[in-house]
């Protein structure tokens, strides 16, 4: 990422939009203050975006823009193997393994801290952006819910959907509350040693909680 003063007015303006949008939602987040996190005059947000709504979803684009950026590959992958009837249930584990590792990443990213945060509040309080960003969101969970119906052997798509919507929420969730995060771990997660660990005892946990509902369908 570049740093902050190699920035174009318009880009910072972008960045700083995601952070106040976060923070305070749309409604909540005043041109004045996204431009004083910009450095940039009021008229900035008119010239270069048209409106602030503009801005809030061009801010929504770029996020899922980065989401398919992170995920196209593997989704590809998937529906690749899927499509050729490879898919089985090995190679279904093996995917499931990776996409908890990817999502693992996500957590405690500082790179990516606002982005989430706007996820999350936009999950919890939908604004007229939210379908936009739902979409390449909404392809990691239908992805993942198709993996764990080949796992188990369980055809039931509402079972699928419902879990799968519980384990990767499980993760924005984990990544939005880093004071009380801090606070129950006792720990400086502005250190990285701390965040490497908290995201592999996260993934571990995932991955034996999935396990175990994995092997329940599995003995039914």
């Amino acid at each position: 990422m570049q740093e902050k003063n190699e920035l174009s007015t318009k880009e910072r303006l972008l960045l700083a939009a995601t952070k106040m949008f976060a923070i305070h939602g749309y409604e909540g987040a005043t041109t004045r203050e996204i431009t004083a996190e910009a450095h940039a005059n009021l008229q900035s947000i008119p010239f270069y975006y048209e409106s602030k709504e503009k801005l809030y979803q061009a801010a929504v684009c770029r996020i899922s823009q980065l989401v398919m950026n992170d995920y196209e590959h593997l989704l590809k992958e998937i529906e690749d193997a899927r499509k050729q009837n490879l898919l089985d249930k090995s190679m279904a584990w093996n995917y499931i393994v990776e996409t908890v590792g990817h999502l693992s990443e996500w957590v405690l990213n500082e790179e990516y801290k606002y982005e989430l945060l706007l996820i999350n509040h936009d999950l919890l309080y939908p604004t007229k952006g939210i379908c936009q960003m739902l979409e390449p969101l909404a392809q990691v969970y239908y992805y993942f819910a198709e993996l764990l119906m080949v796992v188990t052997g369980n055809t039931d798509r509402f079972w699928a959907n419902s879990y799968s919507y519980i384990v990767i929420s499980g993760f924005f969730t984990y990544s939005n509350m880093p004071v009380f995060l801090e606070t129950v771990l006792k720990e400086d997660i502005g250190d990285l040693n701390v965040i490497q660990r908290a995201r592999a005892q996260l993934k571990r946990d995932m991955l034996t909680s999935i396990e175990a509902v994995v092997k329940k369908y599995l003995k039914e």
